[in-house]
């Protein structure tokens, strides 16, 4: 083996690791965008189930159907009363 083909050897192999550390590199900025979207997509899955599970907010966004069901209730419940005394 001559020098020349050592150093031929040489820069292929620090090409190689550069490639190997090129690809390493990208794949890590892949995990760290994706991880980033996820959290992203958690924060957002998050605030909808917080507003869901807010009953006041629902009454504020439609008062109407519950003051009905409301009234419904208690004429249900008024009639019931009645009936047994």
């Amino acid at each position: 083996m001559s020098v020349e083909d050592s150093t031929n050897g040489m820069s292929r192999r620090e090409t190689e690791l550069e490639e190997a550390s090129g690809i390493l590199e990208a794949n890590r900025a892949e995990r760290e965008r994706a991880l980033a979207q996820l959290q992203e997509s958690l924060d957002a899955l998050s605030d909808r189930l917080s507003e869901l599970r807010d009953w006041r907010g629902w009454i504020r966004r439609r008062p109407t159907p519950f003051l009905a069901v409301s009234f419904g209730l208690g004429l249900l419940l008024g009639w019931r009363r009645a009936r047994r005394e």
